[in-house]
């Protein structure tokens, strides 16, 4: 009972002197049931047949509801597929508890965070020995400090890149970009029937240029059905399969059905940019 009066007390005597009460600290929007938003079943079939993953940055503009009413990707994954689906769900079921100011009045906000997209353990990308890697350390000149090919499976004299790489006159294309790049990766091969270079170390700097050709291959052997699958970047410093078979390939509709295998010949260049002093 004592305690009751003193508190009685304590609150007749903030009236009497007008006494108000200290303003709340503004809050920040507060996620509701984010472990529903992007779940493994909402993997991009084409990413998963690509092993492709990675974090993708984003921000979400709010309303004064809680309600999402804009996305934008502040750091992308490398993957379009990626980046553009985080959005797309996160637009569709992404909730919150309003942001509110120093009065308690529900405000309009935004909302940063990363969402990451990792290949479930089925669908990591397998070993792809047709695709090597190789990797090669150049002074800004151009001369080659070291080449080395991981996975060709071949004597180092059998090398198709660090053979002419390492000649008195390097190529043209790796001149071009000595200059900026310390070291350059180069995944290239050929795979039947669908087969494609997996994802790339991050470490393995930025993609520089890209071109995958898929070739069908006619019952009797003559190619058909080429096209361009995927091309990034500066012209190719070699040619594609389609620009190579192109006098080969049978162009009458009776040939355009008859594929009896798909050959996907893939390269990509990356680099790992010099720093600057």
């Amino acid at each position: 009972m004592r305690f009751d009066r003193m508190l009685a007390g304590t609150m007749a005597l903030g009236l009497a002197t007008g006494a108000a009460p200290a303003p709340a600290a503004p809050s920040k929007p507060t996620p509701v049931d984010a472990q529903d938003w992007v779940t493994d079943e909402d993997y991009p079939p084409a990413a998963l047949r690509a092993g492709t993953q990675g974090a993708v940055g984003v921000r979400l503009d709010l309303d004064r509801s809680g309600v999402v009413t804009g996305c934008a990707v502040t750091r992308s994954s490398g993957s379009a597929v990626l980046d553009g689906t985080t959005c797309d769900l996160l637009r569709a079921r992404a909730r919150f508890e309003p942001a509110r100011d120093r009065r308690g009045r529900a405000v309009a906000s935004t909302w940063r965070s990363r969402i990451r997209w990792v290949l479930p353990d089925d669908n990591a990308p397998p070993p792809q020995p047709g695709f090597p890697v190789t990797t090669i350390r150049v002074e800004p000149d151009g001369k080659v400090i070291s080449c080395d090919t991981a996975g060709s499976g071949g004597a180092a004299g059998d090398d198709p890149v660090c053979g002419p790489v390492r000649s008195a006159e390097p190529p043209a294309w790796l001149a071009a970009y000595a200059r900026d790049f310390g070291t350059l990766r180069l995944q290239a091969g050929w795979a039947l029937d669908g087969g494609r270079p997996s994802a790339p170390d991050p470490a393995w700097g930025e993609l520089i240029a890209e071109r995958v050709s898929a070739l069908g291959i006619d019952r009797d052997g003559t190619p058909v059905q080429c096209r361009v699958l995927a091309e990034h970047g500066p012209p190719a410093f070699r040619p594609d399969s389609c620009t190579l078979n192109r006098a080969a390939l049978r162009t009458d509709a009776g040939a355009g059905g008859a594929a009896a295998a798909t050959i996907v010949e893939a390269w990509a260049l990356y680099g790992e940019p010099r720093r600057r002093p």
